[in-house]
């Protein structure tokens, strides 16, 4: 079987010298993290010394990822660095990891009789569902990777032991023996990942076993159990059916991994629906799910909406620069390398201190940034105080540099991807090598010179990335102009090159947006050439709250020196549509002072004609607008049902605010699906990509889900009644009003309803909570306020009141005494009294006589039952 030729490739030799910002971070977390993190962490290794010792470390289920994915990053570090003190670190390093294999294969840090089983059943009756063969295939592809730079025979021993351990374990090889499923052992978007090792090892060996593993692996992404749910995330069929990721049934992160065993099963196999189902993944990600920073995921899964605030996790990002190096390989397109790119000079950049001493967890796109050492604290242990999955994971976003800068396209064929100050030698040929040294301030100037010199004059094709943004690019060679730079496209340059020939690149900086929608209604981002721009508090004179909105009309940036200590990257001062001065820095830097920041900023006036080169389309728009109902309404009635069994973690509060917001995407969703019926029956015939892709999934949604029927919608107008009825959450009363402060009376006992003819003033503060704050009714002094609201019933019947206060109170209904409270005081308790009510048609009178407990009284709780 003849193995498919990526489309393009690193080419194995490449030296590299990467100055500039991005060189001064990875010269740090080199410094600061990579040869420092085993030693001040040695449970790392200890982990796997010790596995069968008692007593069992408590560890995380995905413990054994830890050594697999610093081993990883590390090594694509060591590939764009060269740094003789890394290397001889983890020469060290990789040592000290091998002799901690078991003789069968195994090396993860779990019980010898729950290997591989993704499952440890303790003996004090504790039950733990782990990632082993995640921890396996991070392992695997770390000292795979080692193995390339080093030709070390005994760690590529190793890996083929560990993917016989998984084979003789897993893989049904025809001899009548009944296994376990992978898929069956849990968590399966994380472990099913080794179908893409076992792919990297079959191009290797050629072992049959290899393909066959992954061949039934991805058999299993279509698993059911017995109620026919889904036990994976159907990456193959579902995508072939035109599916989105988010609309996959584990649109985790972690699935990325597994999923990139496709192109394996592609270059292997040649068959092209493994192609085809990735691209369809990788571009429904690239369109609705990768923010605006280049970060992808929201809360650790893909949701369709690239607005969403959910955290980023650093975790997510690596794995989709991953997947993109993927793409790269497959397809070529520069458009591919233009994601990779924003993802470094926003993103990577963003989730690390410029010290090299710390990543995040999450890297939002608006917030603070903290450390994931303190985010996700919860991970560290015994002898890994510092690990967590994101601090061992965040320098290969730096390290895939490697990947993609240059790559090899075709015989005598280079692609230069990125841009930056620095050199970069490749070998062309066994005989050739070119050296491309390119003199520039970019990221921050769009001017780049690109030396060109191979080792003897030689003839080949330099293919020089425009990127999307560039609308006006200028490329000369030694002083010649060159036609046909397209934004979006490589620019061939095809010559005999020889010692002192000079590209001149000019791309274009003029700003450009991304107009917000959904959750970022009434926002823009603004990016000059590669970088995002943000507001951070602390280069400016306004709170975060106080950000003055921009006009696009006639806005201009000037370049500012920031003179204090720990400058920006870039800094640019615009003026706001009221006159203030705003300035704003390069996302990377923004926070890293500790100070919050924005990067969706308060827009006024038009956006036609907004030029939002990482925007979706319109097109891409209306199909997202149709298709993340389903998704969202599924992780609703999964929260609902988590909160039935008595989850902590799932509120009342999240319950009935998700009702509330599925009521209002439903009535979008309906809309929405008129519009788009509009729109196609305008169009007539058109057999356009998108509007071929709108059609079925208007078809998907009437043939494949209840969304669109009358009996749903009844269903989703009650959703909030029916939540609240469930779960016992009271309709909060916040319309009250409110009488000037009375003489207080001898006793709570001798309060009586108010008397006809005072005056009342409406109450206004609410809290979020649904807290009335009266203070203002008494300003900090002693006596009694009455509360006043009515309700209106549609029917005389029954009901509850639930209420409380911060001071003794009393409380009826339509003149009936529901309560006295003498004992209420601080705090306020918003469930802390009942009372049955008798409901009278039309207007029902409500009134509390609070006591202001010596001016100590904030104010009260109420709703209906």
């Amino acid at each position: 079987m003849s193995r498919l030729t990526p489309a393009v490739d690193r080419v194995t030799g490449t030296k590299m010298n990467i100055e500039g910002s991005v060189g001064e971070y990875i010269r740090n977390v080199t410094a600061q993290w990579l040869t420092i993190a085993p030693h001040a962490n040695p449970g790392m290794l200890e982990m796997f010394r010790d596995r069968d010792r008692l007593p069992y470390r408590d560890m995380v289920p995905w413990a054994g990822e830890f050594a697999g994915k610093y081993l990883t990053g590390a090594v694509q570090v060591l590939r764009v660095t060269g740094d003789e003190k890394l290397r001889s670190y983890l020469k060290e390093f990789v040592t000290q990891l091998l002799p901690l294999q078991d003789t069968d294969g195994y090396f993860g840090p779990w019980p010898k009789a729950t290997r591989l089983t993704n499952r440890v059943d303790y003996s004090d009756g504790r039950m733990l569902w782990t990632w082993d063969t995640w921890g396996h295939y991070h392992l695997m592809l770390g000292l795979l990777l080692w193995h390339e730079e080093t030709g070390d025979k005994k760690v590529f021993a190793a890996v083929v032991a560990m993917a016989d351990a998984i084979c003789d374990k897993y893989l049904n090889e025809g001899k009548g023996k009944s296994k376990v499923r992978l898929c069956d052992t849990g968590n399966t978007d994380k472990n099913l990942s080794p179908i893409h090792t076992f792919g990297i090892l079959f191009t290797k060996t050629g072992k049959r076993r290899y393909l066959d593993m992954m061949l039934q692996i991805c058999d299993e992404f279509a698993a059911k159990d017995g109620q026919g749910n889904f036990l994976t995330g159907d990456y193959l069929q579902g995508s072939l059916d035109g599916k989105e990721f988010f609309e996959s049934p584990r649109p985790r992160w972690e699935s990325l991994h597994a999923i990139m065993g496709l192109t394996e099963l592609y270059h292997a196999t040649g068959k092209a629906e493994y192609r085809q189902a990735f691209e369809q993944i990788w571009r429904s990600i690239a369109r609705g799910d990768r923010h605006n920073n280049g970060g992808f995921s929201s809360g650790e899964k893909a949701t369709g909406n690239p607005f969403d605030p959910a955290p980023i996790e650093t975790c997510c990002t690596i794995a989709w620069m991953a997947l993109s190096v993927e793409m790269l390989r497959l397809t070529g397109e520069s458009l591919v390398a233009d994601e990779l790119e924003l993802s470094l000079l926003n993103s990577i950049t963003g989730m690390h201190s410029p010290s090299g001493r710390w990543a995040t967890y999450d890297t939002p796109m608006h917030g603070v940034r903290i450390a994931s050492a303190h985010a996700i604290v919860f991970q560290s242990r015994e002898g890994t105080p510092e690990l967590n999955c994101c601090s061992v994971n965040s320098v290969r976003g730096f390290g895939m540099l490697s990947d993609w800068a240059v790559v090899r396209a075709a015989e005598n064929t280079l692609n230069l991807n990125y841009f930056g100050s620095g050199t970069i030698s490749v070998p062309l040929s066994k005989s050739v090598s070119v050296t491309l040294t390119q003199s520039t301030e970019y990221p921050v100037e769009p001017n780049i010179t690109l030396a060109v010199t191979p080792s003897k004059s030689t003839a080949f094709t330099l293919n020089v990335r425009i990127p999307r943004w560039s609308r006006k690019t200028v490329v000369k060679v030694n002083g010649v102009a060159i036609k046909g730079a397209t934004a979006g496209t490589y620019l061939p340059i095809s010559r005999m090159w020889k010692k002192g020939d000079k590209v001149q690149i000019t791309l274009d900086f003029s700003l450009h947006q991304w107009v917000g929608k959904w959750d970022a209604q009434g926002k823009v981002s603004l990016y000059r050439g590669p970088l995002l721009l943000a507001y951070d508090r602390r280069y400016n004179d306004m709170d975060p709250d106080k950000v003055p909105a921009i006009s696009l009309d006639g806005l201009k940036a000037k370049k500012v020196t920031w003179k204090a200590w720990l400058p920006p990257i870039l800094l640019l001062e615009f003026t706001a549509a009221d006159g203030q001065k705003l300035r704003l820095c390069d996302f990377g830097s923004a926070g890293q002072g500790g100070t919050p920041y924005h990067s969706w900023l308060p827009i006024t006036g038009k956006t036609d004609g907004a030029f939002e080169p990482w925007a979706p389309s319109a097109a891409e728009y209306r199909l997202l607008s149709l298709l993340r109902f389903g998704p969202e309404f599924q992780q609703f009635e999964l929260d609902r049902q988590i909160r039935r069994n008595g989850s902590s973690w799932i509120t009342k509060p999240k319950i009935l605010a998700s009702a509330k917001a599925i009521q209002q995407r439903h009535a979008e969703l309906l809309a929405s699906v008129a519009s788009a019926q509009d729109y196609l029956a305008a169009s007539g015939s058109s057999q356009s990509a998108g509007d071929r892709d709108l059609r079925a999934a208007i078809d998907r949604l009437h043939s494949h889900t209840p969304y669109l029927s009358d009996e749903f919608k009844r269903t989703i107008d009650k959703l909030e009644d029916s939540v609240r009825s469930e779960f016992v959450i009271p309709y909060a009363i916040v319309d009250w009003v409110c009488t000037p402060l009375q003489p207080a009376p001898s006793s709570l006992e001798a309060v009586a309803l108010p008397s006809q003819g005072l005056d009342y003033q409406l109450l206004k503060l609410v809290t979020s909570e649904h807290f009335c704050d009266v203070r203002v009714f008494h300003n900090g002094n002693h006596g009694l306020l009455y509360l006043r609201t009515t309700i209106r019933r549609e029917t005389a019947g029954t009901g509850t009141i639930v209420y409380g206060a911060d001071g003794p109170f009393k409380i009826w209904c339509n003149g009936k005494l529901l309560g006295t409270h003498p004992e209420a005081t601080n705090p306020a308790v918003a469930d802390a009294y009942k009372a049955p009510v008798a409901w009278q048609a039309g207007e029902n009178e409500i009134v509390i006589a609070l006591l202001t407990n010596l001016g100590r009284a904030w104010g009260i709780f109420a709703g209906t039952l």
